[in-house]
């Protein structure tokens, strides 16, 4: 190589066992961590390191992390020979918290990298429908639900004692779009994401598995309502019709059924079956449309994570939970998006304060696990209920049923 050809920078670096990633970007922050996208040096992909804001004392870290939940599902997706749309968990540890001394401090920072999705979110995407006033197109819904409803069924089918994997946090924010292929080509996949609430075995119970399901029928007509409805349902495409009509108040009916006991639990997985049914059965909507092209990021982030010609800079850097290093890197001119390892520091750092209350964080260890969707019923889904009508609903689910 021509002398010249490589430059050398600084940045943070993450260590996963052999596994070294490098800082991109911040995506977000919740109330108890913060999403980052890194790029795993290895194999120059994209992914997401997800990192607590408050570091736990050793007895926090037996209260196992939900999040590993993911683990047992891929490997009860391997025996059953099926991928379902569930994300992609690569590690999840309590790792030493930040140190500038280099000895562990007796805390714990709780760490995960998973499956960078490039799609956004699906509560994206509703807001980008509202903001054109808009309607989603069906056959977005339909591909939306067909892939939720079998990750939803998968998981009632894993767990302890064939007590299942209740999710316990549905919502539009938790399901992620994924494009395969090149920018600007093809239409996503969903997937379910976000299983920090997750619950299995003895803890999921009818009621939770319920509500998740409430939650399916909940969203569901949230999607296909985004903008106002015609007076008309006949004004609605055939496979809209049929999404509301039909599938649509067959997840209702499976919320009703008020059997809690173990033995009745373990036909729950069989609920969702009908449903699955219903949708691959479901009439031919149009050709899929072509979703805003701004959810689709996957050139937005083609190029570099954050490189620092000097140390200093990387050091007073913002923003950054820890633990991680100075690294010192050699890039490639011509491809620097490969690059090598040069030097790593001993010391680990943290560039964003704790947020919350400490003791707080480690005294519970039962989230509040699902919004009530009795109370969180919208207003304007009730009202664009109303104008569609009673009278359509006989007529439709007779042609159905009767095919």
């Amino acid at each position: 190589m021509s002398r010249g050809s490589r430059i050398t920078r600084f940045c943070h670096l993450f260590l996963d066992g052999d596994d070294q990633y490098v800082f991109f970007t911040s995506l977000g922050y919740g109330s108890t961590s913060q999403a980052q996208l890194v790029l795993h040096v290895q194999t120059s992909e994209l992914r997401v390191r997800k990192v607590s804001h408050l570091p736990l004392d050793q007895a926090a870290t037996r209260i196992e992390d939900s999040e590993k939940v993911l683990f047992l599902l891929r490997e009860q997706a391997a025996k059953q020979g099926v991928q379902p749309h569930i994300s992609h968990l690569y590690s999840a540890s309590d790792v030493p918290a930040a140190s500038s001394t280099g000895r562990n401090s007796g805390l714990w920072s709780r760490v995960s990298y998973s499956k960078y999705y490039n799609g956004g979110t699906v509560g994206d995407l509703y807001n980008a429908y509202v903001d054109m006033a808009q309607a989603i197109p069906s056959t977005t819904i339909w591909r939306l639900m067909t892939q939720l409803v079998d990750a939803v069924h998968f998981m009632s089918t894993c767990g302890e004692g064939g007590g299942g994997v209740v999710h316990s946090d549905l919502h539009s924010e938790n399901i992620f779009l994924h494009y395969d292929g090149a920018p600007g080509s093809g239409v996503p996949d969903f997937y379910l994401g976000d299983f920090g609430n997750a619950v299995h075995g003895s803890q999921a119970d009818p009621s939770r598995y319920r509500a998740d399901i409430k939650s399916l029928a909940f969203y569901l007509e949230r999607w296909l309502l985004v903008c106002p409805a015609p007076a008309d349902p006949s004004e609605r495409d055939e496979l809209w019709r049929y999404l509301y009509f039909v599938v649509r108040p067959a997840l209702e009916d499976l919320t009703t059924t008020t059997t809690t006991t173990t033995a009745a639990y373990r036909q729950l997985p069989d609920d969702l079956k009908p449903v699955m049914e219903l949708l691959r059965n479901a009439p031919a909507g149009g050709p899929a449309e072509s979703l805003p092209a701004w959810l689709d990021h996957r050139a937005e982030y083609a190029g570099l994570p954050m490189f620092y010609t000097y140390e200093d800079e990387c050091l007073d850097a913002v923003g950054v939970d820890g633990p991680w290093h100075v690294a010192k890197v050699s890039i490639g001119v011509h491809n620097k998006r490969h690059f090598t390892v040069l030097d790593v520091s001993t010391e680990t750092y943290s560039s964003a304060g704790p947020r919350g209350n400490f003791a707080d964080c480690l005294s519970s260890d039962t989230p509040s696990w699902v919004r009530s969707l009795d109370e969180a019923q919208d207003a304007s889904i009730s009202a664009r209920r109303a104008e569609i009508g009673r009278q359509a609903l006989g007529a439709l689910t007779c042609k159905v049923w009767n095919r």
